[in-house]
């Protein structure tokens, strides 16, 4: 790539970090995207997933808690580096998707139950106390 398109590249890129509130510089946002997603693979290797689709979650979930820490990391932790918390999102999305996993079959399994309560709630010609 020429120059010209690598600055053109650049310079989306930081109006795309820009336009999602993020105030740090691009390189140091990279990193710590590299360094989130790099976290939520290692916790990943320790807590194996049960099902395929947990990996995409885990991945997409550290991406999105990494920008929100570098948006919101500033005014709750200055003095910590931007790529640390970014890292520490990273390796707690997959915690929050072993919860949202476990919500879910949980959910799927009590459904029949949950929709003959509110069947029951909502059909019921007695009252309710």
């Amino acid at each position: 790539m020429t120059d010209d398109a690598i600055n053109k590249v650049l310079d989306a890129a930081l109006w795309l970090l820009v336009a999602v509130g993020v105030s740090i510089p691009a390189n140091e946002f990279l990193g710590g995207m590299c360094l989130a997603v790099a976290a939520a693979l290692a916790v990943r290797y320790f807590l194996p997933e049960k099902d395929r689709r947990e990996l995409r979650m885990t991945i997409g979930i550290a991406v999105l808690g990494a920008v929100i820490a570098a948006i919101i990391g500033n005014a709750y932790l200055p003095d910590m580096l931007v790529q640390l918390k970014m890292c520490a999102a990273g390796a707690a999305s997959r915690f929050i998707v072993m919860g949202i996993a476990k919500v879910g079959m949980t959910a799927a399994s009590r459904s029949g139950q949950m929709a003959d309560k509110v069947l029951d709630r909502v059909l019921s010609k007695e009252d309710p106390k």
